[in-house]
């Protein structure tokens, strides 16, 4: 099904870059909630989820620069927009299985603002970092 020939494309191979960025932030966040959930109420972790977002939104739009550093064009707007879609994978996988489980959601709408603009701001930051870190 994936051949070599469509990871030698180097739109292919700029777009699985921005994928595995995405994926590590959301897979960063989801870790380190699963981890407090053990040690703190639920209440207490949805508090600091925010901090949690924007750390692995950072790690997001800077893991994409260092990745991608000469194939991308407009990299501080393709890392904002990664980090936000990050945010809304977080908001998903939370209200998800809460939803399936009591038939309410757990994040409201304000949430899911907050945690698309703090990802997608702190992303967007962690680009503009890499950029001047790698002098591009």
């Amino acid at each position: 099904m994936f051949s070599d020939d469509l990871w030698r494309n180097p739109k292919s191979r700029l777009l699985g870059s921005i994928l595995k960025s995405t994926l590590i932030g959301f897979g960063g966040s989801i870790i380190v909630a699963i981890f407090l959930t053990k040690i703190v109420s639920l209440e207490m972790m949805l508090g600091v989820m925010p901090w949690i977002i924007g750390f692995n939104g950072l790690l997001i739009g800077y893991r994409l620069v260092e990745s991608t550093r000469p194939d991308l064009q407009r990299m501080k707007v393709i890392a904002l927009i990664s980090g936000a879609s990050g945010g809304l994978l977080i908001w998903f996988a939370f209200n998800i299985p809460v939803f399936h489980q009591t038939g309410s959601f757990i994040l409201s709408i304000s949430d899911l603002i907050l945690y698309v603009v703090v990802s997608g701001g702190t992303s967007f930051l962690g680009a503009k970092l890499a950029l001047r870190y790698f002098n591009i």
